[in-house]
């Protein structure tokens, strides 16, 4: 599950005001850390996540959802529903892809609890959907800047 933008960007804020402002010695450098905190303040109410990799997450999560399921025996003990509209907001499939989430947990716990023949064929299909979402998460996420951030200098 990933935080909503509104956390993170009020977390921004929180560690600029806190941690950053009050140990900035250079006035010129105290200016533009508080005007990318006004930057932030402005352009918070305007953001929201990609639809395409949301929508792409919940059908992900759906599809090893119907697969686990389909297993002879699961059915009735994983009634599957999908709750999203026709054209889902952001914010929509945020909300299904962490109900899709608690969804596999419970397959999850399931499938790994169980000697049934079902729970058993399960566990290859979750751990690879596991795999899979982990991958596309890692694709999203940039090289951090380590040594740049180790010596307090951007690179050349």
């Amino acid at each position: 599950m990933n935080n909503s933008l509104d956390r993170l960007v009020e977390g921004i804020i929180a560690t600029l005001r806190i941690d950053v402002i009050p140990n900035v010695t250079d006035d010129y450098a105290r200016g533009q850390a508080i005007g990318v905190i006004d930057l932030l303040n402005n352009i918070a109410p305007r953001l929201e996540w990609q639809r395409a990799p949301l929508m792409k997450a919940v059908e992900a999560r759906r599809k090893v959802i119907r697969q686990v399921t389909s297993l002879k025996g699961t059915t009735a003990e994983f009634p599957h529903a999908d709750k999203t509209g026709d054209d889902p907001s952001s914010n929509d499939l945020i909300t299904e892809r962490d109900r899709l989430d608690g969804e596999i947990s419970d397959l999850v716990s399931w499938a790994f609890s169980k000697q049934t023949d079902a729970a058993i064929t399960a566990r290859p299909l979750l751990r690879k959907h596991m795999h899979d979402d982990a991958a596309e998460q890692m694709k999203l996420t940039k090289k951090p800047l380590f040594a740049e951030i180790a010596k307090g200098k951007a690179a050349d």
